[in-house]
């Protein structure tokens, strides 16, 4: 909120919000209200109705809010904000002329370790790391990570740095992607960057994915988008697209994330609903309120709560970097957008900001649940299987109506693992280490013969032909 007193029958804004602490801008009636006694209960609660409207008023009159340089809109302008700009005119990780092949390079995220780790072992088995493949991890708990997974001669444990769950776990994906683009060789255009959590299993073997991700599903990134209604206003003027963490990055895009400064606290503090108390478009209020919070005395705070948003950094963070925001016209106008770069476009975006539903928009790599009727076709089928069971946090057994967490999958069948096989998804979560198999192979001996095996020796999709790899190499 910046400063706005009434001067002389006009609202005028102050240069700074300091000037409210300074005592420098003084609202209609504060004074009255602050030393109103408790027992006059009905005169505070008129004047706190006044106010109310007043604020409303101010925050709907007064030309721009809180001051930030920071850009998002325009692509590819660096953004000014918490980190450090890189430097250079050569981006990290820059394609050579000639290229050395396209890889895939998973990047997980990961707490203390890789509980899938035979799982994933069965998988890159079935390549070469450095022609095919790069596999890096994060972990909170680097250390034990580097005890249980340094020796591997399928994972590199790169650098903890500090983060912090939904307020900022972009700084880790980052450094992965920094670890990842300071491979050797220069790398190709075509190279795709696959975030991966450490409950994450693959759905495919590793050839059908490597060709999914590198020749079927385009040139561009993809970026499993939320419903409409989940995006967010962006400093009130455009819109920021909410969409899952697990993205799949090109390298073009990959660049421009450690290219873009603007810190996850920083874009978040610049977000607001797109809906709030039901009410439609109020996108300079909704904004001004929620990034203004910090600001406000405690009883303002009272009276005008800032709007809840939705979401984590990381479900806004990189598609922004990636695109900027989109056009408020467009939103408010409807239109389907395409956009360069976006692999399953067009992006469409409903002019009824009513219409609901659970329709994702992109491409959505990897199989998750956090509400009910989302995947529907897949999740019914699990569902139909006695031997399946998706456990949500809480205690909601499969109804799926979990809001922070994705669905567990507390058990695997023969059955839900062929469905999970068969769909187009290439990866799923979340498989815990305390994820069974309804049967007697142990979990990755089930992965191993219902999922990772080959359809039939010599499939084109799951297998590499021998052409392909003299090719490759």
């Amino acid at each position: 909120l910046k400063c706005a007193a009434e001067v002389g029958g006009a609202l005028c804004p102050a240069s700074d919000a300091e000037t409210l602490r300074r005592g420098g801008c003084v609202m209609s009636g504060h004074q009255e209200i602050a030393d109103a006694p408790r027992g006059r209960s009905s005169r505070l609660g008129r004047a706190r109705t006044s106010l109310r409207v007043v604020a409303l008023v101010l925050l709907t009159v007064c030309p721009g809010g809180p001051s930030d340089t920071g850009v998002l809109v325009d692509r590819p302008r660096r953004v000014d904000g918490g980190g450090p700009a890189l430097r250079g005119d050569r981006a990290p990780g820059a394609v050579s002329e000639a290229g050395t092949g396209s890889k895939v390079y998973f990047l997980f995220l990961a707490y203390d370790g890789l509980p899938n780790a035979e799982i994933w072992t069965q998988f890159f088995a079935q390549a070469q790391r450095g022609v095919d493949y790069e596999a890096l991890i994060h972990c909170r708990n680097e250390r034990r990570c580097r005890r249980d997974l340094g020796s591997s001669a399928y994972f590199d444990v790169v650098p903890e740095v500090a983060s912090q769950w939904c307020k900022d776990l972009v700084s880790p994906m980052n450094a992965l992607l920094a670890a990842a683009l300071q491979q050797p060789g220069g790398g190709s255009g075509s190279d795709k960057f696959v975030f991966i959590s450490d409950s994450t299993v693959p759905l495919k073997p590793f050839a059908h994915v490597w060709r999914q991700l590198i020749v079927e599903d385009g040139p561009g990134s993809n970026f499993c988008v939320e419903p409409w209604r989940s995006w967010a206003w962006y400093q009130a003027a455009t819109v920021a697209v909410k969409h899952s963490q697990w993205v799949v990055l090109n390298r073009e895009h990959a660049a421009l994330a450690l290219q873009t400064a603007m810190s996850p606290a920083t874009l978040i503090s610049h977000l607001a609903p797109l809906r709030w108390l039901e009410a439609r478009w109020f996108p300079r209020t909704l904004w001004r309120l929620h990034a203004s919070g910090d600001r406000l005395s405690s009883w303002l705070a009272m009276i005008l709560p800032p709007p809840r948003l939705e979401g984590c950094a990381d479900e806004y963070w990189h598609f922004a970097a990636a695109f900027g925001t989109i056009d408020r016209k467009a939103v408010e106008s409807g239109e389907t957008l395409e956009i360069l770069g976006f692999n399953g476009g067009p992006l469409r975006m409903p002019g009824n900001l009513s219409v609901s539903g659970v329709a994702k928009q992109g491409i959505c790599s990897t199989y998750a649940i956090f509400s009910e009727g989302e995947h529907l076709e897949v999740t019914e089928a699990l569902q139909a299987d006695s031997d399946t069971i998706l456990e949500v946090p809480g205690g909601l057994g499969t109804s799926l109506l979990g809001k922070k967490h994705p669905s567990r999958i507390k058990q695997l069948s023969e059955v839900s693992m062929r469905v999970l096989r068969d769909s187009s998804f290439l990866f799923a979560r979340k498989v815990t280490s305390a994820t069974s198999f309804a049967g007697s192979l142990s979990l990755p001996e089930a992965f191993g013969r219902y999922v990772l095996a080959t359809a039939s020796p010599g499939a084109k999709d799951d297998v590499f032909s021998p052409a392909e790899r003299l090719q490759r190499m």
